[in-house]
């Protein structure tokens, strides 16, 4: 109800609230602290050789989830220090799954040996959200502005994993291994959250995006941190200091705007898409997630080449467990080119989808007349992995393409175009080369969706569950077809890895080179489906003669047209087998191709 100095408690006499000292003997602090708008000024402890040190040494919710919460409260010229083996933070030692909101620390000092953290030691799947920190860090291992170690993936099942949003450090940090203006560690989350490289010294973080000071008070630094529920949180005097929360009551304006129409052209309205010309403007996208059920347009080709690690904002959220949606709109590429995608993972594990969108999630949702250049994604331990989307799990894919470039990731589905599919793709495309564990595909990782007129002509690698065009198969292929080298283990087909009881393939092929040691085929590799018809491989390039489904052939025979129209496929200048004009040949020279490939 007012502000406090501790001033007056010194070395240990202040009594930190919660503690954990093992799983028997575990007292933290699970209600609510409501700051209110206040601070606490001096904290002073010099910590003995056990415990953690801060105000708060673990915060955690009740069984049922409620409480475990701090918010709306500064800490001023705080000193703590400790000595090796403690965890060490200024608010909390520990935040094992809780919540901290909109809290700041500025000046003091934090020192310690491991685990050093301007706000927090170690956050175990908590939330931290609309914090910040100025003072000065420093340690040995695993020492970060904000946060030294935000650890917990989603994979885990112990709630929605670490999160980090809307925060920033100015921090100076200085240590020795696992150091970070932001964070020192990280296997969490990160959105939307800064450092500055100069006042830290640090030009690194496990998470977050270094920007300059100059950059750090500019309000454009900071969109969409007026989003998404978070309207009139944040100030900023621009070019004069850094954000401040609005509690705070310090000079500047309400950081803004609300939506992308304050920002791109158009209203996002089917007959007013908002338009996106730049590299920016598309970047901007990944920040306002309740703007992602509109209808957006690409005006031109982009160059995404400025975006390296993880700095790019995906469209969609990556966490399906947090509280931001899936893209559930309309994007129409206009048949523009989007160049050097990159994104590569530091070190966030678990169920987060990773592309340029992340996740998309609607019978509505659309994308199309798009082509990826060059995408590199390295996405390491997280699930769903694919250059333009992730985790799709319904909505329409349109004759969408990704040429060149490459993407690996050691959990299943990794595939060059989807991760993921439950929805539809059609007239789509990959070139890219593909690595992964299981469930690794040319085109798409694993599919329980549709997929038809599309196919896919890079490598694959994996270990199980590898195909050409599709790893696991559990959906629909229809006329598709994969000419990629296949390389796995066990269940490795130079079309499907694996096909199972719900899924059916017909009037699709394979001509790539197969390779593996166990249930290894030319067309599919492992099945316990049963639904396979009017399918071929080549028997000659695959190196393989056999198959769990489909017919051999030779090289010939596979750029014979007889071959396949006697097996009823539907031709460009044939009408017996259909008019929709499906497939074409240039006999002798090429396998069939699809009628929408240009000749």
């Amino acid at each position: 109800m007012a502000d406090i100095d501790l001033s007056s408690y010194t070395g240990t006499e202040f009594n930190i609230i919660g503690y954990y000292r093992t799983a028997q003997d575990n007292k933290p602090f699970r209600g609510v602290f409501d700051g209110n708008g206040r601070t606490i000024s001096k904290f002073t402890y010099i910590a003995p050789g056990k415990g953690g040190a801060a105000i708060f040494e673990t915060i955690s919710p009740k069984a049922n989830g409620e409480g475990g919460e701090v918010r709306d409260l500064g800490l001023i010229d705080p000193n703590v220090h400790a000595p090796a083996g403690l965890v060490i933070g200024t608010l909390a030692s520990y935040l094992e799954q809780g919540t901290i909101r909109n809290c700041y620390v500025r000046g003091g000092r934090v020192t310690g040996s491991s685990y050093v953290g301007g706000l927090v030691g170690i956050s175990a799947w908590g939330h931290i959200v609309n914090c910040y920190t100025s003072s000065q860090v420093s340690g040995g291992d695993y020492v970060g502005g904000l946060v030294a170690d935000n650890y917990g993936s989603a994979e885990l099942a112990l709630g929605d994993a670490s999160i980090v949003t809307n925060c920033y450090s100015t921090s100076g940090v200085s240590g020795n291994d696992h150091v970070g203006g932001l964070m020192g560690s990280n296997l969490g989350i990160v959105y939307n959250s800064f450092w500055d490289v100069e006042t830290s010294g640090q030009s690194t973080s496990a998470g977050g995006a270094g920007r300059t000071t100059a950059e750090m008070q500019r309000a454009n630094t900071f969109l969409g941190w007026g989003a998404r529920s978070n309207e009139g949180i944040w100030m900023i005097d621009e070019g004069n200091n850094y954000p401040r929360l609005r509690w705070e009551n310090q000079a500047g304006q309400p950081i803004e705007p609300n939506q992308l129409s304050d920002l791109l052209a158009g209203t996002g309205t089917e007959g007013d898409p908002l338009l996106i010309y730049t590299a920016e403007e598309l970047n901007t996208v990944g920040l306002f997630p309740c703007d992602w059920d509109k209808h957006f347009k690409v005006i031109a080709d982009i160059d995404l080449a400025g975006y390296t690690g993880a700095e790019f904002n995906m469209i969609g959220s990556q966490n399906p467990r947090c509280d931001w949606p899936p893209f559930t709109g309309v994007l129409d590429g206009g048949n523009h080119t989007i160049a050097n995608f990159s994104y590569h993972s530091m070190g966030s594990a678990g169920l987060y989808p990773t592309g340029l969108f992340a996740r998309v999630n609607d019978p509505n949702a659309e994308i199309r007349n798009l082509r990826l250049a060059d995408p590199n994604v390295g996405a390491g331990l997280r699930h769903y992995v694919g250059s333009l989307i992730g985790s799709f799990r319904s909505g329409n894919l349109i004759n969408c393409h990704a040429e060149g470039g490459k993407v690996v990731g050691h959990v299943a589905p990794v595939g060059g175009l989807v991760g993921f599919t439950g929805g539809t793709i059609a007239r789509c495309s990959s070139t890219v080369t593909v690595e992964g564990r299981g469930a690794a595909g040319g085109l798409a990782g694993s599919n329980e969706g549709r997929i038809i007129t599309s196919y896919s002509s890079g490598a694959v690698g994996g270990y199980s569950d590898t195909g050409g065009l599709v790893g696991s198969n559990n959906g629909i292929l229809a006329d598709c077809y994969a000419t990629g080298g296949v390389l796995g283990e066990r269940d490795v087909g130079g079309l499907v890895g694996g096909h199972y009881p719900d899924g059916a393939i017909t009037n699709c092929y394979s001509a790539g080179n197969v390779s593996g040691n166990e249930n290894v085929g030319g067309l599919v590799g492992y099945s316990i489906g049963w639904w396979v018809s009017a399918c071929f491989w080549d028997t000659e390039t695959s190196g393989r003669s056999s198959s769990r489904h489909g017919t051999g052939k030779t090289t010939a025979e596979m750029q014979t047209a007889s071959t396949f129209l006697d097996a009823g496929w539907d031709f460009v200048g044939e009408t017996a087998n259909g008019i929709e004009d499906i497939w074409w040949i240039l006999e002798g020279q090429g396998y069939p191709k699809l009628s929408w490939e240009a000749k």
